[in-house]
């Protein structure tokens, strides 16, 4: 019998029991995926990461939510790359990490800041019922904003990307998890990712929610890396008309309704019509425990 150790992170906050909790595993050597996939499922976050030598990158990151792995994950690719510092598994500032989306370079500031680029964001039109979607989010067909699209995006995976109307909707918003492949049936195992232009504080650009694909036994994210790199390439494409050659910043409000808030920086360049995105947040370490398979 074996013993893994675990770490506990929460993401995108500097302090414990706010954010999004993930699990970090260093792997000494390779495990079969079913083990993996074990282990993922007794730490039961929404994600957790595993970390391993690369021969592409300076790091390898699996990600597994509790039923099934995930390509990419954001707030477990933040948590790992605070790990690696704290567990001073490399001197540089500078890492390439590899994914099952492709190699992602991230960047850590001495105050733990974590800056990660992602894939150049994809956008696929919703072809489905209006009424079907707010069936899913257990709210009217009245809060959803029609003034902007529906539609899925894609900066590592995608979600489906809802407009709403006011910030009042968030709190009555219950997922019918199960139901999400039959409605979504363009992308099965996207998430669903409600936004809005109402925030609950002065320094944010935007709010959301943020609810788990069907297929990957979680029903939500506190706060959510991806798709927040999602929702900013949104607001500068649908919203704003960003132009081109120029940069912005959003702060990305989420995490309210778990009382896990937390804050994500997306980060903006448009050049040639072509977005560069990243994301930028911090994570703070919880605590360790250990496994035994």
């Amino acid at each position: 019998m074996e013993t893994i150790e675990w770490l506990h992170y929460d993401s995108f906050s500097n302090q414990p029991n706010k954010g999004n909790p993930a699990g970090v595993v260093f792997l000494e050597h390779s495990l079969p995926l079913q083990q993996q996939q074990h282990i993922a499922k007794i730490i039961n976050f929404n994600e957790t990461v595993f970390i391993t030598h690369s021969t592409c990158a300076d790091f390898k990151f699996k990600f597994f939510a509790p039923s099934s792995e995930m390509d990419f994950c954001g707030h477990a690719l933040l948590a790992g790359a605070v790990a690696i510092l704290d567990k001073k598994k490399t001197l540089k500032n500078s890492l390439s990490i590899e994914t099952n989306v492709g190699i992602v370079s991230i960047t850590i500031s001495k105050n733990k800041q974590v800056t990660m680029t992602q894939k150049e964001p994809l956008f696929t039109k919703f072809s489905g019922s209006i009424s079907d979607i707010a069936d899913l989010l257990s709210i009217k067909i009245t809060d959803i904003d029609n003034s902007f699209p529906i539609v899925y995006g894609n900066t590592g995976t995608w979600t489906l990307i809802v407009p709403i109307k006011h910030l009042s909707s968030f709190k009555e918003m219950t997922p019918l998890t199960k139901q999400f492949p039959k409605i979504l049936t363009e992308f099965p195992a996207s998430s669903i990712h409600p936004i809005c232009l109402e925030t609950r504080s002065q320094e944010a650009d935007m709010y959301s929610r943020h609810f788990s694909g069907a297929y990957t036994g979680a029903i939500e994210d506190a706060v959510t890396g991806s798709a927040a790199g999602v929702m900013g390439a949104y607001y500068s494409t649908y919203i704003s008309e960003q132009k081109n050659n120029e940069f912005i910043q959003l702060h990305m409000e989420q995490g309210y309704e778990l009382k896990r808030e937390g804050i994500v920086l997306v980060n903006l360049l448009k050049q040639n019509d072509i977005f560069t995105v990243s994301i930028t947040g911090t994570a703070t370490f919880v605590t360790s425990s250990h496994i035994s398979i």
